[in-house]
């Protein structure tokens, strides 16, 4: 996957080569490879209204991370063989048709604002993560390797309460399902689309936008 930034305003750019660019008020994107480095420490799932124009991109308006106590366990392919017995001393092994990936994220409910290091938890976050079951966006889940998959949620969602510790801490348990190939997908993330304020700018932003999403 190639992932770009979109620099809005006056932005001075330093190449690997020292060659300096400026964007006044410009869109020119710029392909994170070389330059800088890819790290992810997080799972993410994007919640994203498909253009109407092209299916193939994706305008996401919501973000919910998988990162403190973060457990994403294993994924499976759910393919599945059958052993037929016959008359020769080897049996002969049958696949199914199906092969998709499925598995079972789990994490804290709230988040840290990346200024005050203060673990925000809501009765908002709470409410809206129950809604989420309900919402027919499509929906993309990256993993921590940068790996991207069309998913879906494939059951109820869950909350675990932590009664043994004195701050009440909340575990989000969200069990997902490969829906589609998203090798052919573009997910473009603004800070102005649809009005909405720092969409890319922090945790602390995206908490006062949406309190489920950090």
């Amino acid at each position: 996957y190639k992932y770009y930034l979109f620099p809005h305003g006056k932005t001075d750019v330093v190449t690997k080569e020292g060659v300096n660019y400026s964007y006044i008020n410009s869109l020119a994107p710029i392909e994170i490879k070389n330059i800088y480095k890819q790290e992810f420490d997080k799972w993410v799932l994007y919640i994203a209204s498909e253009n109407p124009e092209n299916s193939n991109e994706c305008f996401v308006e919501q973000m919910l991370m998988f990162e403190l106590n973060l457990n994403s366990g294993n994924i499976t392919n759910n393919n599945t063989k059958t052993t037929h017995k016959n008359f020769t001393a080897y049996p002969r092994v049958q696949s199914s048709p199906h092969c998709y990936w499925s598995g079972t994220l789990k994490g804290l409910l709230g988040a840290l604002n990346p200024y005050s290091f203060e673990y925000i938890q809501t009765p908002e976050q709470l409410n809206n993560f129950k809604l989420l079951s309900l919402d027919n966006r499509r929906k993309f889940l990256k993993d921590r390797d940068g790996n991207l998959f069309e998913v879906e949620i494939s059951g109820p969602l869950q909350i675990d309460n932590q009664d043994n510790l004195i701050i009440d801490l909340k575990d989000k348990t969200l069990p997902w399902v490969e829906v589609g190939d998203a090798s052919n997908i573009s997910l473009v993330i603004t800070d102005f689309d649809n009005n909405k304020e720092a969409v890319i700018k922090g945790v602390a932003d995206l908490l006062s936008q949406y309190p489920l999403y950090n």
